[in-house]
């Protein structure tokens, strides 16, 4: 199928290096569903520190909340080799959302997404 060398036994970040921040994130997907973002946020610190304050000891960190920008330099080279660089971008997040808010898993009593059953 896909033959490239160069990329045996590598590892890349499928990432879009344009991935907003989280608020425009959200944001547009809320445009997209005709409903308002949510406004009000938890500073990171108070995030990090709620499971040591609500358990009796933290089993758990909330490590993936971080500000890390990831090297997609490498993985955008390759993409474009591969004639697949379309693919790595956020383009469209809206069909993403869309398919989010249709999966069972997410969709109950509850969700003002659901789908008629």
């Amino acid at each position: 199928m896909l033959d490239h060398p160069e990329s045996i036994n590598k590892e890349y970040w499928l990432l879009d290096e344009n991935t907003p921040k989280l608020m425009p994130l959200l944001q547009r997907i809320a445009q997209h569903f005709g409903v308002k973002a949510p406004r009000g946020h938890v500073p990171v610190w108070l995030l990090k520190a709620l499971p040591s304050m609500m358990l009796p000891s933290s089993k758990e960190t909330l490590s993936f909340l971080s500000s890390d920008r990831y090297p997609v330099a490498c993985t955008q080279s390759l993409a474009r080799k591969m004639g697949i660089a379309h693919l790595l971008t956020l383009n469209n997040v809206e069909a993403w959302a869309d398919n989010v808010a249709t999966q069972e898993a997410f969709t109950t009593q509850f969700s003002p997404y659901s789908l008629p059953t």
